[in-house]
């Protein structure tokens, strides 16, 4: 066994509890959301027995941030509609977008 940090759900403290890890066979996936993610290994714990350790893509605040600036850029009568100051909106986005321009990790994110 080894060691991991695992939450209290009841205290909200994280303690070192005890875990194996599996290796997941070849081609394992398992289903979150209706969508299949593949499985790269197990985690058993004795508190809460077996669970999958996926792999889920995940985007960048960076990259986030600049989706939301492009779709008000693109769509600005989406945002406006429901009482948001769209030109407000943009102006931070882009302030902080260009303050967190060492976090890009794309080419198209340098140019925002």
């Amino acid at each position: 066994m080894q060691k991991a940090i695992c939450r209290d759900e009841d205290t909200g403290t994280y303690e070192y509890s005890g875990v194996e890890f599996i290796p997941a066979p070849e081609g394992d996936s398992y289903e979150i959301g209706g969508k299949q993610y593949p499985v790269h290994q197990y985690v058993q714990t004795a508190g809460y027995g077996i669970a999958p350790l996926v792999d889920i893509p995940m985007m960048s605040d960076y990259h986030w941030q600049k989706m939301c600036l492009d779709d008000r850029l693109k769509n600005p009568e989406k945002y406006s509609k429901n009482g948001e100051d769209v030109p407000a909106t943009i102006r931070k986005l882009t302030e902080w977008l260009i303050a967190h321009a060492d976090e890009c990790d794309d080419a198209e994110g340098r140019r925002a």
